[in-house]
């Protein structure tokens, strides 16, 4: 894991070094975040906590269709969860490196794109909160959980011109491949973040 971190950030660092040479944007959204457990908590299940995503991305193209994106992002994930009139909010605040394998389909003034990849997240705060009847504080404890994380992103877009520079508007699931409960008393017990994330950005 530690291999793929370094690969995943060297690739980042090249193409946002490189941003003379490739295309060079910003872009911002919501992440509906949820966790996803198996098997399912006896808890209850978890709902979906609303989150900002927003950073900054590097394109190189390698042909008229096909172009590596990557970038830095900061990203909020977690999920909220009711029960007897309580509801806990838990966050997770992460500095995400995605890369992504991209497609352009060239359709005229609209053009739909294509995506995935994988994308390390590293952890740089946490929240929790607690609203409805209780008063106690966040029992939550997010020292168990990994600092560094792995997930995959896909998804699909459309750019369109603005000006002198290119818009876009995307939709991008995440599904986490880290177990948030290595620690877990029950070895096939899973813990994920999961996600989707609905993103506005602009090329220059």
């Amino acid at each position: 894991m530690k291999n793929l971190t370094g690969l995943l950030v060297a690739v980042s660092l090249v193409l946002l070094s490189q941003s003379a040479f490739a295309g060079f944007g910003v872009h911002a959204g919501g992440n509906i975040a949820n966790i996803a457990t198996s098997p399912a908590s006896s808890a209850g299940s978890t709902n979906s906590r609303f989150g900002l995503v927003f950073g900054m991305h590097s394109e190189l193209g390698f042909a008229d269709i096909v172009a590596i994106e990557s970038g830095l992002q900061y990203a909020q994930r977690g999920f909220t969860l009711t029960e007897g009139g309580i509801t806990v909010s838990a966050a997770w605040h992460y500095l995400e490196v995605p890369v992504l394998a991209k497609l352009k389909i060239p359709a005229g003034i609209a053009s739909p794109f294509f995506f995935a990849g994988p994308v390390v997240g590293f952890r740089v705060g946490t929240t929790c909160s607690i609203s409805g009847v209780a008063t106690a504080p966040c029992t939550i404890t997010f020292d168990n959980t990994p600092s560094t994380v792995f997930g995959l992103d896909l998804g699909a877009g459309m750019a369109l011109p603005v000006g002198v520079a290119t818009g876009s508007l995307s939709v991008r699931y995440h599904l986490g491949l880290s177990n948030l409960q290595p620690s877990a008393t029950t070895s096939n017990s899973t813990t994920k973040h999961t996600g989707i994330m609905i993103l506005a950005g602009i090329d220059f």
